[in-house]
């Protein structure tokens, strides 16, 4: 035998029954990379969910804080609603009770006119 062909590997031919087991091996190996780009293929998804949620979560935080903006804006809104709302109430109080004391007059008036006019003599 020669020793070169012993440690040169490179020129060393497997024998058939080591070609038998490389196959499956080699099936083996496809299986696993097969399954290595699945998990990579799962992971760019997983990746592009994450990425989908932190905008999600990030327009849920601005839309929370503008809630609570127009929550602000409402509670110091309320007050001076509540102000206006009083000071219309008391206004419409002061014309109706203007509305009264004219209406009281013009019935003065008629009154009076009432009798003005029987007193004055038919012709």
């Amino acid at each position: 035998m020669n020793l070169n062909r012993i440690f040169n590997f490179s020129e060393y031919e497997p024998r058939e029954s080591s070609r038998a087991v490389d196959q499956p091996l080699n099936q083996l190996q496809g299986q696993v990379n097969q399954i290595q780009g699945q998990v990579n293929e799962s992971q760019l998804q997983i990746t592009g969910l994450q990425k989908s949620i932190n905008a999600m979560q990030s327009l849920i935080d601005t839309i929370i804080y503008r809630q609570n903006d127009i929550l602000v804006l409402l509670q110091q809104e309320i007050p001076l609603m509540r102000h206006d709302f009083a000071r219309m109430q008391f206004q419409f109080e002061h014309f109706r009770s203007q509305q009264e004391q004219h209406d009281s007059e013009i019935m003065d008036i008629a009154a009076l006119m009432d009798e003005m006019l029987q007193q004055i003599p038919e012709a």
